[in-house]
């Protein structure tokens, strides 16, 4: 049986902080290059989700380095551990540039894969399929023993401040759910090799301090993919710049 999808050229910047993507991390935990060397962009007057301004971040982590080569990323959580996640989002077919992110108070059992087929150091990951009889009612989900439990719901992070962005940015949780979300930045919204850092007020995993790199854009050479049953799948990309740092998982 064949299957193809389609898909757009994407650059995402995942920013990275065991506070807030892990659970069991100390809430004091920073992964902040060691530098002297300020921002080049300035936090004050920011258009905000609900169009009020940020103001100037009371001073808190204003300086930080700005050299991609100094800063050494933490990397992603792991699926059993993983709770939340602030991401900026850059698609060129359609043309915007979104930041989105949450933190639970827990991890959502259905969000786990299951591991399907391990080869060297490579996994295939398939959706974990849950069921509970009876089914869940409201506010809660299935667990991995398949009996309902709470469903994790957001938590108020406080305060998010990004910096390295084409301008800076200041969200506040939206309700209900306390999610961050934000998609009228100019776009392109951040440039390749920037690196962007992410600050909060004190919440629920009192304040963050995380970092991500402006990645060059994912661009397929097909204009499909073609999944055919017993057959391995070649996938191609146009190579990025020398020197970028990109994750292709």
């Amino acid at each position: 049986m064949n299957y193809f999808t389609t898909y757009a050229n994407l650059g995402v910047v995942v920013l990275w902080a065991g506070v807030v993507a892990c659970s069991g991390s100390e809430t004091t935990t920073r992964n902040r290059p060691h530098s002297n060397s300020g921002d080049s962009t300035a936090a004050g007057d920011t258009d905000v989700g609900g169009d009020s301004l940020a103001g100037d971040f009371e001073g808190a982590f204003a300086d930080y380095d700005t050299n991609p080569d100094n800063l050494a990323l933490r990397g992603a959580c792991p699926f059993d551990a993983k709770i939340g996640a602030f991401k900026v989002e850059m698609n060129e077919d359609v043309g915007y540039t979104a930041v989105d992110g949450v933190v639970k108070d827990g991890l959502v059992p259905g969000q786990v894969p299951e591991v399907a087929v391990v080869e060297g150091d490579c996994q295939l990951l398939r959706r974990r399929r849950l069921v509970c009889d009876p089914s869940c009612g409201s506010g809660f989900t299935c667990g991995f023993a398949e009996s309902c439990v709470p469903m994790p719901v957001g938590q108020n992070q406080g305060h998010i401040t990004l910096r390295g962005l084409v301008q800076p940015l200041g969200l506040d949780p939206i309700q209900p759910g306390n999610s961050y979300f934000y998609t009228r930045l100019p776009h392109p919204g951040f440039a390749v090799d920037n690196v962007i850092q992410l600050t909060s007020t004190p919440g629920y995993f009192g304040t963050l301090e995380m970092y991500g790199i402006g990645v060059t854009k994912l661009e397929p050479t097909e204009s499909k993919w073609v999944v055919t049953e017993g057959e391995a799948l070649a996938v191609h990309w146009t190579a990025p710049p020398a020197g970028a740092r990109s994750t292709v998982y």
